[in-house]
């Protein structure tokens, strides 16, 4: 008898051992759950932790990252000049290149460092291209008196009035204004090698290497500030 109840003793024990057990793995879960929930913004309860990391991407008013150009003419960077106050964009036209409006706004609940890569697709050097921050007047913008008398020397130039990375506050909204244009001198032959193209009678579409086209992908990314 006395073996009996030693035995449903131990029973009862290891029961509610087994219960306790239970509740903390339970516990465990739902903790590691919201964890989760945290990490991946998921929408509902955890709303405000979802909020932690949210921004807002826009090419000409659509949510997208990707940008299309097909060159119509070609143009010369070189060619804006100017005089007294005024800027003189001769065959820099827009007809001659395309311009996006690209903002980025920071719905977050933190300041963050923004970064911009732009990748292309087909990497047609025929094709250039700078993000601006908003601008309003191109032809200023884009003007200078740096020696931009070849194509790498204006890749070069654009790429250094290219924006790469910047702070964006809590609620801010930047705006850029994404130019790109095919450098006559990058698509016609140059046969003296003198960095400036030989007349062409030829048009764009009799080309032997066809019209110059390009797909740019807009890569952001986001770090917290210090």
């Amino acid at each position: 008898m006395q073996k009996s109840r030693i035995t449903r003793s131990l029973l009862i024990i290891l029961g509610i051992c087994l219960i306790c057990s239970m509740s903390v793995g339970l516990y465990s879960v739902s903790k590691n759950t919201v964890q989760m929930q945290w990490v991946t913004g998921t929408h509902g309860d955890n709303e405000a932790d979802y909020r932690a990391a949210s921004f807002d991407i826009l090419v000409d008013g659509q949510q997208d990252s990707t940008v299309n150009f097909k060159a119509y003419a070609t143009t010369k960077l070189s060619d804006i000049e100017k005089q007294g106050d005024t800027y003189l964009p001769n065959s820099f036209v827009p007809d001659a290149y395309q311009t996006h409006t690209i903002t980025v706004t920071n719905n977050s609940e933190v300041v963050v460092d923004c970064s911009l890569l732009v990748t292309r697709t087909t990497n047609d050097d025929r094709v250039f291209y700078v993000v601006l921050p908003d601008q309003s007047d191109i032809v200023q913008g884009l003007y200078t008196t740096t020696d931009i008398s070849t194509p790498d020397k204006v890749r070069a130039y654009a790429d250094s009035k290219t924006f790469k990375d910047g702070k964006l506050n809590i609620g801010e909204t930047k705006t850029f204004t994404m130019v790109i244009w095919s450098e006559h001198d990058a698509v016609f032959p140059d046969t003296d090698g003198d960095g400036i193209a030989d007349e062409s009678t030829k048009k764009l579409t009799e080309l032997s290497n066809g019209v110059p086209t390009e797909e740019f992908t807009l890569n952001y990314s986001f770090d917290q500030a210090d």
